[in-house]
């Protein structure tokens, strides 16, 4: 095994335990390296007496045991162990301690219901645009809910149910009859009410944990979802009751072969997504967040990276951004100058009346953002500049952006010509309102024009005015400090891109 910097945790939940193993690249971001996992099902050996008994110690040291050979081969000791509410409930929990640490390589540290919720809300506040909103993370024996304002966790707590316990209490059958789930439903409802914060705000509600990633996956496979990836997959709440329906129709061994849906949690998918339902209904959140990261991530992103970090909440965008312009070698210096020259041209044909976008902030975010990312795909091949680019970044899972902002950002770095962001953008026009895309399309056509006035990186644009406006056309004047000879010959070839976003006709003046 080469050396390389890794890291590692394990994860003792009441449904599987699961082994990540990360690396730390250059750019400050955790990789994963390995993600192993068993379905133990701890809680189901959880006795009334609340300790785990002798079934349950033995799949515990066996899992172990074979996650150590995984972590020796890696060089890795005192893998911490973080244990959830099946260890956390159990009476014999330092039985379990002194078990793990006397015979393997691992320490376990048993989180309280705070850290556990805590680390689960920090995954979503660094990896997402969720500002004000709940998440909830339904694991196999609790369930944490957090509610957040400007990004800090103002209130947090642990509810004693989970899809393994929710199972158990109100479904009989494979196939749960609606007695059963509305049973369930009112049940988790009830314990909602008993925490006085938790209430109508209608605000979105983040997903984490393989519960919610399910529900997503299955409902990007029933509504053919046109893109790549779970995180930051938004879908209206008031879809999870037809899931919920579906799922409760087909039998056990249907419901594995549904895609999205894990084999591991076909019988435990129900009650969670019930439950999932029931809190986005209580509190009418109108949309549902997944967050691919969760309380594994949360862990290693305090351990690793927070204390390194003079914000602790930074503007998780504009750091993504930085990122792919370090991986593929962006020019920084010219990126900045085309994006001045394009917010010059916006801000010219903004106020001219060219522009129909009525938040001019709303200009300004998006060129900034695509003009630093501009043809990114040259880093793998000049030909074919347009089809990468636009290929990394609708592929690339952008922390802090939901799926339609991505696309936006990727269709106007990718900009080419007319045809080609037609063709990019054909899977996704459903997402758009009248109008949107043809206010792209013009966006886009001033990103590459800028491109081009600053095609010998001399940043000579000083500032543009329209003259000779008529009806069908106008003149665009280009005021230079410096030579603009090639400036100009680009412009004059490119300037159609333009003309066909505006359907007028424009004639270029250069002039010192």
């Amino acid at each position: 095994m080469p050396l390389k910097s890794y890291d590692a945790v394990i994860d003792m939940g009441s449904n599987t335990i699961r082994l990540m193993i990360y690396r730390l690249n250059a750019f400050g971001e955790l990789e994963e390296e390995q993600n192993l996992k068993y379905s133990a099902r701890l809680r189901t050996y959880l006795e009334d007496d609340l300790t785990i008994n002798k079934d349950g110690l033995d799949i515990i040291l066996k899992t172990l045991r074979h996650f150590q050979a995984i972590t020796r081969s890696y060089q890795l000791k005192d893998v911490p162990i973080i244990a959830t509410a099946a260890v956390r409930q159990a009476r014999n929990q330092n039985e379990i301690r002194r078990m793990i640490e006397g015979e393997t390589d691992f320490n376990m540290k048993i989180l309280s219901e705070k850290e556990e919720a805590y680390y689960g809300y920090l995954s979503v506040v660094q990896s997402t645009n969720l500002e004000n909103g709940y998440t909830i993370d339904i694991g196999g024996g609790s369930t944490e809910i957090t509610y957040m304002e400007d990004r800090e966790m103002i209130h947090f707590h642990s509810f004693p149910f989970g899809a393994l316990t929710l199972q158990k209490e109100f479904i009989i059958n494979e196939k749960p009859s609606k007695k059963e789930l509305t049973k369930l439903r009112k049940f988790v409802i009830e314990q909602f009410k008993s925490i006085p914060w938790i209430k109508n705000r209608k605000l979105r509600v983040a997903g984490i944990g393989g519960s919610a990633r399910n529900l997503s996956l299955i409902h990007q496979k029933k509504f053919d979802y046109p893109l790549s990836g779970i995180h930051h997959y938004e879908f209206p709440t008031e879809q999870i009751e037809p899931i919920i329906e579906f799922l409760s129709d087909i039998s056990l061994s249907t419901r594995k072969k549904v895609d999205g849906l894990s084999k591991e949690r076909a019988d435990i998918i129900i009650p969670a997504v019930q439950a999932i339902e029931a809190f986005t209904s209580y509190v009418n959140a109108p949309e549902f967040l997944m967050c691919r990261k969760g309380l594994r991530e949360g862990f290693m992103y305090e351990k690793l990276i927070s204390s390194k970090m003079k914000d602790r909440y930074p503007n998780i965008t504009e750091r993504n951004i930085e990122v792919l312009k370090a991986k593929y070698n962006i020019n920084h210096n010219k990126v900045e100058v085309n994006k001045t020259i394009a917010l010059k041209l916006s801000k010219t044909l903004l106020d001219e009346g060219y522009l129909t976008f009525t938040d001019g902030r709303t200009i300004d975010h998006l060129l900034s953002q695509a003009a630093q990312l501009n043809y990114l795909g040259d880093h793998i091949e000049s030909e074919s500049v347009s089809q990468h680019t636009f290929y990394i970044l609708s592929n690339t899972a952008l922390d802090g952006m939901n799926h339609k902002q991505r696309i936006i950002l990727a269709l106007l770095a990718s900009f080419k010509n007319k045809s080609t962001f037609s063709q990019f953008a054909s899977p996704f026009t459903s997402w758009f309102k009248e109008g949107e895309l043809d206010q792209i399309e013009f966006l886009g056509a001033i990103l590459k024009l800028s491109y081009f006035l600053n095609t010998t990186n001399r940043n000579i644009i000083e500032h543009f005015t329209v003259d000779n406006k008529k009806q069908h056309s106008f003149t665009l004047t280009i005021t230079c400090n410096d030579d603009f000879l090639f400036e100009q010959e680009k412009c004059e070839k490119h300037i159609k891109h333009l003309e066909k976003a505006l359907s007028k006709d424009v004639t270029l003046n250069f002039r010192l």
